[in-house]
């Protein structure tokens, strides 16, 4: 309640006679202007008292028309009403009451200027003059107090902010989630520290396929029995991830190997080849924790890529890789475990240490041998026993094919049985494992030196060597011919073989390097 003393602004007093065939003396009307400001409450009701005059003209005391009463309106204009009287029509803004007093349910708006006018009932004989007036506003205006609540976790309280529009008003708060109408408040006014406690055992059953649920919180505001409005504040309200956990037993989820490729059969992991393959068994794991939820899916997560369908397999294992196993429950959120997984290093096949020689048949070095002494050391990745490799040796005449493999040991020399120790060859040894990579060594093995040999049939000669070219003269690879100051490497079949003759040779690629003594020097590419 509000009291404001104040005085008129605005003050007309007057005579007003009805008399047969004329107008009485000063026929204005009686009017008094009272301005007053609510304060931040408004009003809902309105009354005032105002002081009475009565002046002396020529010693005649004139009474207000007490008979007829007055009439009073409330305004937020200033002018426009100054000479307007009773029987102006003002009749659904004015009340009755004595020359003093009067009083009116209103609705005013907090902190406004208002301005309350006073008028004679009628312009009969009347003349009053009021002075003073006490306005009092009673009431409220109506608003609602504001609510204020931010996104919550259920099983955690959630504050709840009342700021009261009016100092001495109450609240009734309720709030609904899930289909639960909950009361926390009935006209209440103790609520320091409000908040609402959504037990997450109450309210996960009731959300089977959602981790969260939108939650109306509702304030209604009163003025002792009148409610003056309400006001609303929907947040989110979700289960925390890991608050509800399945049980998972032994096999719920199982890795294994998958390999392809010249690896399928395989049952180990090698790195840069292989990935990890997860299987689930949903009937391993018991959802009754998950108070209502079900597992609708699984997930595997490895090297920052999510596989969320069959087959659940991994990236290619390049190295020790962490998993994430997940099974997926209906509400969303992810349950499971980290496994690690460490793949079997993987390097192709490697050849050291290798030897190609004549030698006897017991294999001792013999350059009049006949037969060829090969060894050669064989590293390769055995996987845990999973890969083989094959390590063999063959021969071929210059030009010619290769023949038959013959199986070598590695470390071990290997005895190749029936070689002409007057013919050259090309010894290829090959190493080759499960997954297909190999290694090769060649070694070219020059015939048995001869200071000079001549073929039997009298169509050539070497020198260094046994002859093996028809129509030919033939050196060693690492001899030389010199001619004049000139030198030159003789060599007539590998690539890079010089040869010097008038034309190229007709096998292979020969590119011109230029001339020796008025003959073309040829250098062979292909």
């Amino acid at each position: 309640m509000s009291t404001l003393t104040t005085t008129a602004t605005y003050f007309r007093g007057g005579l007003s006679h009805v008399y047969t065939g004329g107008v009485g003396y000063d026929g204005a009307a009686c009017v008094a202007r009272y301005a007053f400001v609510t304060d931040a409450n408004g009003a809902a009701s309105l009354s005032f008292r105002t002081q009475r005059l009565e002046p002396d003209r020529n010693d005649n005391h004139y009474q207000p028309d007490t008979l007829n009463g007055f009439r009073w309106l409330v305004t937020r204009e200033a002018t426009g009403y100054e000479g307007a009287c009773g029987a102006a029509g003002w009749q659904t803004q004015a009340a009755w009451g004595d020359c003093l007093s009067g009083s009116r349910n209103l609705s005013l708006l907090p902190q406004t200027s208002y301005y309350l006018w006073i008028f004679p009932a009628t312009s009969r004989y009347c003349l009053w003059w009021v002075g003073g007036a006490t306005v009092t506003t009673e009431g409220r205006y109506g608003t609602p107090s504001t609510l204020e609540a931010a996104d919550g976790v259920f099983g955690q309280p959630l504050p709840i902010t009342l700021s009261r529009s009016l100092s001495d008003v109450t609240h009734t708060v309720t709030v609904d989630c899930a289909g639960v109408h909950t009361l926390l408040l009935e006209k209440s006014s103790q609520y320091p520290g409000l908040t609402w406690e959504p037990a997450l055992s109450d309210y996960a059953p009731l959300l089977p396929a959602a981790a969260s649920a939108p939650a109306t919180i509702t304030a209604e505001t009163f003025c002792g029995a009148e409610s003056l409005g309400s006001v609303s504040k929907t947040v989110e309200m979700r289960i925390p991830e890991g608050a509800l956990e399945p049980t998972l037993f032994q096999g719920w989820a199982t890795l294994q190997p998958w390999n392809e490729g010249t690896a399928a059969g395989m049952h180990c992991l090698i790195a840069g080849m292989s990935r990890a393959e997860a299987l689930f068994d949903a009937t391993k794991i018991d959802t009754a924790p998950l108070l209502g939820a079900s597992i609708t899916g699984f997930a595997l997560e490895a090297e920052g890529e999510t596989v969320s369908a069959a087959p659940y397999r991994s990236p290619v294992l390049t190295g020790e890789t962490v998993l994430r196993l997940w099974a997926i429950d209906s509400r969303g959120q992810r349950h499971g475990e980290s496994r690690t997984v460490t793949p079997l290093s993987y390097a192709p096949p490697a050849l050291s240490l290798v030897q190609v020689f004549r030698c006897d048949d017991a294999g001792s070095p013999d350059e009049n041998g006949t037969a060829i002494g090969v060894s050669a050391q064989l590293d390769f990745s055995s996987l845990g026993g999973e890969n083989r490799c094959s390590l063999s040796a063959a021969l071929r005449a210059p030009e010619g094919q290769f023949g038959a493999e013959t199986a070598m040991v590695s470390g071990v020399l290997t005895v190749i049985p029936g070689q002409n120790p007057d013919a050259s060859c090309e010894c290829r040894i090959s190493a080759t494992d499960s997954l297909g990579r190999s290694a090769t060594a060649l070694r070219r093995l020059p015939t048995r030196r001869w200071a000079m040999k001549f073929r039997p049939d009298g169509q050539g000669v070497a020198f260094g060597k046994a002859p093996e070219q028809t129509r030919c003269l033939e050196l060693p690879g690492d001899w030389q011919i010199r001619l004049g100051q000139e030198s030159l490497w003789l060599a007539l079949h590998p690539v890079g073989s010089l040869v010097l003759a008038d034309s190229a040779p007709a096998e292979g690629s020969w590119s011109d390097q230029g001339s020796v003594s008025g003959t073309r020097l040829w250098r062979r590419t292909t």
